[in-house]
């Protein structure tokens, strides 16, 4: 076509591709990276985040480090042995394992189950958030916001009341509670006579004793 003139194409100069080309090629590795598995030793795994946070809480408090003896009840006074078990106040041999008590370890903790109610056909049922006995037992007061265990024990001839007794743990003390039965509850402590509990009267009971609810239905407090 008159007039037209095709515009020319420069090649690109030898140095400069050679340059490209050794910019885009792929370099060999310096050095061979080690293998990393599932943990690249710089992710702290859950387990040692526990452990780490309970090392520091122990060690800010000056306590040992906490047991796995469940402590899930209300805030109480307590002391603590060597293993990190929770005792009275006062106590100087632990509760739990028999340890001595660490000096300077009052404070205000969870309180671990410690005692347990013995059924007429041999459940142990701990105190943590108390019991209610009877031969048909229901409830609607609750024990630290949860509801108290429920133990239904035999009554042949319905002597015991369907919600005959209340037995649960008020700080450190374990009380029992005769819920306005129609044959009253027997307390049976070792060397004291029998005692009859008064209707709706908290009495201190310990462990060892028992509480005889009639037709043969005897309840014992043990140790857990």
């Amino acid at each position: 076509m008159p007039g037209f003139v095709r515009p020319a194409v420069a090649e690109p100069a030898p140095a400069i591709d050679e340059a490209m080309r050794a910019t885009s090629s792929p370099q060999p590795p310096t050095e061979a990276a080690a293998p990393l598995g599932d943990h690249d030793g710089r992710t702290l795994t859950v387990a040692e985040a526990r452990r780490l946070r309970g090392e520091h809480t122990a060690t800010q408090q000056g306590e040992p480090e906490p047991s796995s003896m469940p402590a899930t009840g209300p805030l109480v006074l307590s002391v603590l042995c060597e293993q990190g078990h929770v005792s009275p106040p006062g106590s100087t041999r632990c509760l739990h394992c028999g340890a001595a008590v660490r000096a300077g370890s009052d404070g205000r903790r969870n309180r671990p189950d410690f005692a347990v109610l013995v059924s007429p056909s041999g459940e142990r049922v701990p105190l943590g958030r108390g019991v209610v006995v009877g031969r048909r037992p229901r409830t609607s007061r609750a024990e630290h916001d949860r509801l108290p265990r429920l133990v239904a024990v035999e009554s042949p001839n319905e002597d015991v009341s369907r919600s005959h007794l209340e037995v649960r743990c008020d700080e450190w003390t374990i009380v029992a509670v005769d819920l306005d039965s129609t044959n009253g509850t027997v307390l049976l402590q070792p060397g004291r006579p029998p005692q009859r509990l008064r209707a709706g009267q908290p009495t201190i009971i310990a462990i060892g004793d028992r509480l005889d609810l009639g037709d043969g239905a005897v309840v014992a407090i043990e140790a857990l």
